[in-house]
């Protein structure tokens, strides 16, 4: 934890940080997290629900990770956006941060990956559950799916080592190519542009990377 106070202290000085260990797939882990972040800060304009996993053999984690703590996270960020008067409805004096929340799904929410079946399920639901909260953006919460292709991560090259060469290849192929590395990923939703959370329901694509706006 204080690597990672660290480390966002290194990138933005001027920050005031808050960091709380939590299970994602723990109800009242997460929801602790949440109160600890609103009772410090008094308001919530943006969640980033990223943790995730890979497939294995307790499928049920992986869903509880992948799926259920998204699904958990963003009605907790929404319920924290609207209380604390963080979401700006549309007609209102705009804040000076749009409320945001951005769900990490994937490429692989989009076509069958045989060798990861569960984690390629759980990025799908992802997805649709984002793209069907679109109505909150009428009470000023605007939900992103963001859906990289495969990046450089331990969690990908142990799902390209489970298929073998040959079938890393032919995944790649598929989908782009490449690789992206972790900084593009992790640098994409402080660097889009503006508009892209705050204008009609769309499908950015960019560089492999697409971002289904709410």
């Amino acid at each position: 934890m204080e690597e990672t106070r660290a480390l966002v202290l290194a990138a933005a000085p001027l920050l005031i940080t808050n960091v709380v260990a939590a299970d994602v797939a723990d109800t009242a882990s997460l929801e602790a997290a949440f109160k600890s972040h609103v009772t410090k800060f008094g308001s919530l304009h943006a969640c980033f629900n990223n943790a995730g996993v890979g497939e294995r053999a307790d499928w049920r984690s992986v869903v509880d990770i992948n799926l259920n703590a998204v699904i958990h996270g963003t009605r907790l960020a929404t319920r924290a956006m609207l209380d604390t008067g963080s979401a700006q409805a549309p007609g209102k004096p705009a804040s000076t941060s749009p409320a945001s929340i951005v769900n990490v799904a994937s490429a692989g929410g989009f076509f069958p990956m045989p060798m990861a079946p569960v984690y390629s399920a759980t990025k799908a639901a992802v997805v649709l559950y984002s793209k069907s909260l679109a109505h909150l953006a009428q009470k000023g919460v605007r939900v992103n799916a963001l859906c990289p292709q495969f990046t450089d991560t331990a969690l990908v090259s142990q799902q390209m080592a489970g298929v073998g060469e040959a079938g890393a290849k032919k995944i790649l192929a598929e989908t782009g190519g490449g690789l992206l590395t972790v900084e593009q990923v992790g640098h994409l939703p402080l660097h889009v542009p503006h508009q892209l959370f705050t204008r009609s329901p769309s499908i950015v694509d960019l560089h492999h990377v697409l971002i289904y706006t709410g």
